[in-house]
């Protein structure tokens, strides 16, 4: 599974990778077979293109675009490869279709779950260009392995413990080195709210100014000591006691691996609390999907990757811009390689 993934993010990548005039009058910067990439569309493309997205430059040597404008015309021209295949093979994803994988690729945001390369940067206007590629693409692979629903519910059964969401506790906190600080803090809540007196007590520099708010954190995220008396209140109400806990020295966050530790004393109000759940099966079922193809045919993806290829290959992409006129021989070039998935 992981080895199909990571050459289909990779395939994206080249295929999913890389100043005429339109009848509308629009300038044209590059024609894909039926298709025109406007310089509007080019340039709106350009100011998206961000950190992750040049990345694998550095990753591949620069065997992948390392500027932003090769970058946007190359992944623009690749958008269109896969697009005009699936619609050749009535494999177009629908809206609705689009709008449901979004919502799942941005909860399950691990590639080799979503299939979508990580990008924490990514705008509205680029979810729908890539999960749509993303979908044509899977699409065309199960049209050739067709799934049984009687078996993704099978898979569901068998992967449930590990989809179960974590619990998400709302916490606010007082946060001093001191426990004499602490019990002072103890009084002064039996007169004024927690928010007033976590803006004024509390040590913490990142939560302390921000009236001992840390937003929601799952129970991994929390100190056992405090987790622990967390569990023990409700919504609205705080710890009545000071609560002792070791936690990395140096300001380094809760989780960190630090053999250092130092003690703080926390009194923690718990705001909400999100009971953890397990998603239905329609919430995972492209999750399901992509475990059932590889279990029943590993070699789905390739197929698929090989075919785009070859429809690449049979391609006519015309760049207008003299300074991106290398991509043309290098759609060719990628296109005529033998092994796909690589440059």
């Amino acid at each position: 599974m992981k080895r199909a993934v990571g050459s289909f993010i990779l395939a994206i990548s080249l295929l999913v990778i890389l100043n005429g005039c339109a009848g509308s009058g629009k300038k044209v910067v590059a024609k894909v077979n039926r298709d025109i990439i406007t310089e509007d569309e080019f340039y709106a493309r350009i100011q998206r293109v961000n950190a992750a997205q040049l990345m694998p430059a550095l990753e591949t040597r620069g065997r992948m675009p390392g500027r932003a404008g090769e970058f946007a015309l190359q992944t623009m021209i690749a958008e269109r490869l896969v697009s005009q295949y699936a619609a050749e093979k009535r494999a177009t994803p629908s809206e609705a279709q689009i709008t449901a994988y979004i919502a799942f690729a941005k909860k399950y945001a691990n590639p080799q779950l979503s299939l979508l390369p990580q990008d924490p940067f990514r705008e509205e206007a680029d979810w729908r260009n890539d999960v749509k590629s993303t979908l044509a693409y899977r699409n065309l692979v199960m049209q050739s392995v067709k799934q049984d629903p009687a078996e993704l519910q099978k898979l569901y059964e068998q992967y449930k413990p590990q989809l179960a969401e974590r619990d998400q506790y709302h916490l606010r906190l007082i946060d001093t080195k001191s426990e004499k600080k602490a019990q002072e803090s103890l009084k002064k809540l039996e007169k004024l709210p927690f928010e007033t007196v976590a803006l004024t007590d509390s040590e913490d520099p990142v939560s302390g100014p921000k009236s001992g708010d840390l937003g929601f954190v799952n129970d991994t995220q929390i100190p056992p000591p405090i987790l622990a008396a967390v569990k023990k209140i409700k919504p609205g109400e705080y710890t009545k006691e000071a609560i002792k806990a070791e936690i990395p020295a140096g300001g380094a966050p809760p989780a960190a691996t630090n053999t250092k530790t130092e003690p703080h004393y926390f009194i923690a109000q718990l705001v909400e609390l999100k009971p953890g759940r397990v998603p239905t099966i329609e919430e995972v079922k492209p999750l399901l999907e992509n475990y059932s193809i590889q279990q029943k045919d590993p070699g789905a993806f390739s197929r698929v990757q090989a075919s785009l290829r070859e429809f690449q290959e049979k391609s006519e992409i015309q760049i207008n811009p003299k300074a991106y006129k290398s991509l043309e021989a290098k759609f060719k070039r990628s296109a005529g390689q033998g092994s796909p998935g690589k440059p």
